[in-house]
C-alpha cells in the first residue's frame, strides 16, 4: 500500500518561517534526505526527495540523463530558502561507480536534476556503452527513485578477442581455399600429363588407313563487313537527299516527297514523284527522286520492283553519289548472299566509273573476295596484294597481306 510520507508544500513554507529561530547552519546535514545516491552491487538507485503531487519527468541527455519537474523549486526537494551555495557544495559529493555527477538547476517554471554517467575503463570497458534504467514512485517515503545499470554487452577487450579470432578464422580459410587451388592444379597437371602420354602411345602406333579418318584442313578466310560502308537493308540509309530551297512547282514536289517520306507516308511519296517525272522528265532532282520512291517501294515491302529501279539507277546514275550508293547497295547484297558473279560485275563496274573515289579500295576488296571465292586465285592474289600496300587502315592491309595465303592454298 502507498502511502504519503513527508512535508506538503504549505508545511514546509510554515516550517521555514521558523529559520531565524535556529539559524541557518542546522540546515546542513539535512541536504542527506534531498538527492541521495545508494550504490548496489548491480545498479545505482538515484533518491529525490519530491511530494506526490510533483510529476518527474526522466529523459536522455547526452552522455547522461535530465529530470524535469515541472512547477517545482529547491525548497521542494528540501533545500532551504538561502542554502543554495552548500547544496551545490553537498552535491559535488554524490557520485558513484555509475553516476559522475549530479547537477541541479532551478528555472522559473520547473527544476532540473542532470546527472553525468560514469562507465568502466581498461580492459573493463565496454564496447558500447549505454545505461538503462528504471523509475518508480515511492510515496510512502516521499521518493522518486531512478535505478541506472548497465546495458549488458561485450567489452573492448572481448571486441578486441573476437575480431582477433575471426582475423585467424579468415586467415586460415584462405589458407585452406589455396592449398584447394594447388591440389587442383597439380591434379590438372598430372591428367595433361597422363593424356600426354596417352596421346603419345597413340602416334607410336602403326598407321593404319582402314582406321585412321582424313579431315581436310580450310584456312579461316574472314570477310569484311561492308554494311558498315554501304547499306544492305534499305538503299538510303546513311544518304542525305538534295533539297531545294527555292520557289517553283519542282521545288516544291520535290520538298513534298522529302516531307512525305520523313512522315512515313510512302504511297503519297511515290505518287508525288510520279507527278515530278510527268511534269519535270528533265529535272536536276530526278535521279534523287527516284531513288527516293525505290526506298518507298522497299519499305512497303515490294522489294523486286524496288530492286529493278534501284538497278536502272545505278546504270543511268554513273559517276554520282546517288548512283554509287545504288550501285554499292546491289553490290553489297550480292556479296552477302553470296552471288559471286553478281557482285563482282557490281564491283567491276564500281572502279571502272570511279577510278579516283577514296573508296576505290573498297571497290578492289570486293572484286578480290568474289574473284577468290569463284577459284580465280591469279586475280584474286594480284587485288589483295594491291590492297596490302594500299587500304587505308593497317588491319585491313595486314587483312589482305593474309589472305595471299588463301589464295595459293585453293590453288
Amino acid at each position: 500500500m502507498i502511502g504519503t510520507v513527508g512535508y506538503s508544500a504549505f508545511s514546509k513554507l510554515v516550517f521555514f518561517s521558523l529559520v531565524p529561530l535556529w539559524g541557518m547552519s542546522a540546515f546542513a546535514s539535512d541536504f542527506d534526505g534531498s538527492i541521495e545516491i545508494d550504490t548496489l552491487s548491480s545498479y545505482s538507485r538515484l533518491k529525490v526527495a519530491i511530494d506526490q503531487a510533483f510529476k518527474p519527468q526522466f529523459s536522455e541527455s547526452g552522455a547522461g540523463f535530465k529530470i524535469e519537474i515541472p512547477s517545482a523549486t529547491l525548497m521542494d526537494v528540501g533545500v532551504p530558502f538561502g542554502s543554495e551555495k552548500k547544496f551545490n557544495e553537498y552535491l559535488a559529493g554524490i557520485h558513484d561507480e555509475r553516476i559522475e555527477k549530479i547537477k541541479v538547476n532551478e528555472q522559473e517554471s520547473k527544476l532540473i536534476i542532470e546527472g553525468k554517467y560514469r562507465f568502466p575503463s581498461g580492459e573493463k570497458a565496454f564496447a558500447h556503452p549505454r545505461m538503462e534504467h528504471f523509475d518508480f514512485r515511492k510515496d510512502e517515503q516521499g521518493k522518486f527513485i531512478v535505478d541506472f545499470f548497465y546495458q549488458k554487452g561485450p567489452t573492448v577487450t572481448e571486441v578486441a578477442r573476437a575480431q582477433k579470432l575471426e582475423s585467424i578464422r579468415q586467415e586460415k580459410a584462405k589458407i585452406e581455399l589455396f592449398r584447394r587451388k594447388e591440389e587442383e592444379k597439380r591434379i590438372s597437371r598430372e591428367k595433361r600429363i597422363q593424356d600426354g602420354r596417352a596421346a603419345l602411345l597413340f602416334c607410336e602406333q602403326p598407321f593404319d588407313r582402314n582406321t585412321t579418318v582424313f579431315l581436310k584442313f580450310k584456312a579461316e578466310h574472314p570477310q569484311l563487313k561492308l554494311n558498315s560502308y554501304f547499306p544492305d537493308k534499305v538503299p538510303d540509309h546513311r544518304f542525305e537527299y538534295s533539297e531545294p530551297k527555292g520557289p517553283g512547282e519542282e521545288s516544291e514536289m520535290v520538298r513534298l516527297a522529302l516531307k512525305l517520306t520523313r512522315d512515313n507516308q510512302h504511297a503519297l511519296s511515290v505518287k508525288t514523284v510520279e507527278f515530278l517525272e510527268k511534269q519535270y522528265p528533265h529535272s536536276k532532282y530526278l535521279n534523287e527522286m527516284q531513288f527516293l520512291k525505290a526506298n518507298a517501294y522497299y519499305r512497303m515491302g515490294y522489294e523486286e520492283k524496288a530492286r529493278d529501279l534501284i538497278q536502272e539507277i545505278a546504270r543511268k546514275a554513273k559517276g554520282t553519289e546517288v548512283g554509287l550508293q545504288a550501285a554499292g547497295f546491289l553490290a553489297t547484297q550480292s556479296l552477302e548472299a553470296q552471288q559471286w558473279l553478281a557482285s563482282l560485275e557490281s564491283f567491276m563496274n564500281l572502279k571502272r566509273e570511279m577510278p579516283k573515289h577514296s573508296m576505290v579500295w573498297l571497290f578492289r576488296y570486293g572484286i578480290a573476295e568474289s574473284l577468290y571465292q569463284i577459284k580465280q586465285g591469279e586475280q584474286a592474289r594480284e587485288e589483295y596484294e594491291w590492297l596490302s600496300k594500299n587500304a587505308p587502315k593497317p588491319e585491313i592491309r595486314a587483312e589482305a597481306a593474309f589472305k595471299i595465303g588463301d589464295v595459293y592454298y585453293e590453288r
